[in-house]
C-alpha cells in the first residue's frame, strides 16, 4: 500500500485529491523517533494509504512511549493525567502544549492533563471519555486551519456533554507578507494568550 510524506497542509490536500481515497491514516509528527515508527507502519500494513505530515520546523526529542506497533493507529499518548483542563496538542504544537501546561501549573495551580493525539484522522474514544469525569475544559492545538480540522472532530465528540471545548489553530483566510509570529499572536497560538483564554473560560 502507498505511503506519502508531506510538509504543508496544501501538499496534503493536493495529495488526497490525487489518490482519491478518503480512508487513509494521517499522522502528526512531534518526535524524531515517531517518523520512523510511522514509516514502518506505512510499510507493514496493507489496508489503506498512509500520509505522514512532517513539521516544517525541527522535530524534538523527549522520553516518550512509542507505539510497539502502528498497525492499529489512533491510540493517543497520555503524557500527564490531571484535572480541570485537558490539552490535546497535535504534531509540532505539542511543545506549545507543554508550555501551556507549565504556565497553568505555575500561575493558576492547575495540574492539566496533557495528551499527544499522534494521529489527525482518528479519535481515541477510550482516552477522550476520561476528561468528562474531572475536567471542565478541553482544548486542542493544531498547526493548521480550524475549519474541518482535528479540533472540530474533538468538539463534536464532546457535543452532548458538559465539557467545554476550545479549538486553537489558524483561521481560513489568505495571508500575505505576514510573519509566523504575527499569525501566532493573531490566532492566540502563544502560551500567554492560550492561558488567558483558559482562565476566562473556567
Amino acid at each position: 500500500m502507498e505511503m506519502y510524506v508531506v510538509e504543508s497542509l496544501i501538499e496534503y490536500i493536493k495529495l488526497v485529491e490525487k489518490i482519491g481515497n478518503p480512508e487513509h491514516h494521517l499522522s502528526g509528527i512531534d518526535l524524531q523517533g515517531r517518523i520512523f515508527g510511522n514509516a514502518g507502519m506505512g510499510i507493514e500494513q496493507t489496508e489503506s494509504p498512509v500520509i505522514i505530515r512532517v513539521p516544517g520546523n525541527e522535530t524534538t526529542t523527549r522520553k516518550a512511549a512509542l507505539l510497539p506497533s502502528y498497525s492499529q493507529p489512533d491510540k493517543y499518548e497520555v503524557v500527564n493525567w490531571g484535572s480541570q483542563v485537558a490539552i490535546l496538542a497535535l504534531g509540532k504544537f505539542f511543545a506549545l502544549g507543554e508550555k501551556v501546561k507549565d504556565k497553568l501549573e505555575k500561575e493558576a495551580g492547575i495540574n492539566a492533563t496533557l495528551i499527544n493525539p499522534r494521529y489527525v484522522t482518528g479519535v481515541d474514544e477510550k482516552v477522550l471519555r476520561e476528561p468528562e469525569k474531572e475536567h471542565q475544559l478541553v482544548l486542542t492545538l493544531e498547526d493548521g486551519v480550524i475549519d474541518g480540522g482535528f479540533g472540530e472532530k474533538i468538539a463534536r465528540f464532546y457535543g452532548c456533554s458538559s465539557v467545554k471545548v476550545l479549538n486553537f489553530g489558524a483561521a481560513k483566510e489568505f495571508v500575505n507578507h505576514v510573519t509566523a509570529e504575527e499569525q501566532y499572536d493573531r490566532y492566540h497560538l502563544t502560551a500567554e494568550k492560550i492561558y488567558g483564554d483558559i482562565v476566562n473560560n473556567l
